[in-house]
């Protein structure tokens, strides 16, 4: 997969001196580290698809990880799928739920199309890139009593991003 992010966009919002070779390494850590966490971003032709393996007890609702495109397939631990009868899903909250009754037991495997989210995924790759770039060694320090600096929790920093692109229920 390409970079959804270029060094030039980077460029445009963070000054750094690194090489645009180098940037794109960074990009391509930065976007691996997303992927792996929640998924392959969803392209304009919804190619990509997702599946996501929870177990329930009676449960009412599955929340996945990213807003649903459309559900493909909800199968049990035995490879019995669910009727689509038997479940709505709310598009922009990532869930699932049972209708009339319908209850999660047990373990479920759905697969489904996320939403595409290219925006949301540019900015959040843009500002962890940049928040790599902006790390500094230095906790904090103070010169005469007049000037101070305090880094950030760079770890705080990154995991609030990443909460943007998946929900909480995760």
């Amino acid at each position: 997969m390409s970079n959804l992010v270029s060094a030039e966009e980077v460029k445009a919002i963070a000054k750094t001196a690194l090489t645009d070779t180098e940037l794109d390494a960074i990009i391509s850590r930065v976007e691996g580290e997303i992927i792996g966490l929640i998924g392959e971003p969803q392209t304009d032709g919804y190619d990509v698809s997702l599946s996501e393996t929870y177990s329930l007890n009676y449960g009412l609702s599955i929340f996945l990880k990213r807003p649903i495109y459309s559900v493909t397939s909800i199968t049990d631990e035995d490879g019995v799928v669910v009727d689509s009868d038997n479940y709505r899903f709310f598009a922009s909250q990532g869930r699932i739920e049972g209708k009339a009754g319908f209850t999660f037991n047990g373990v479920f495997t759905v697969v489904y199309k996320p939403e595409t989210q290219t925006h949301l995924w540019k900015r959040v790759i843009i500002e962890l890139v940049r928040l790599d770039i902006n790390r500094s060694a230095v906790a904090n320090m103070q010169i005469a009593g007049e000037w101070s600096f305090t880094a950030p929790d760079w770890k705080k920093e990154r995991q609030k991003l990443m909460r943007e692109l998946r929900f909480q229920a995760i």
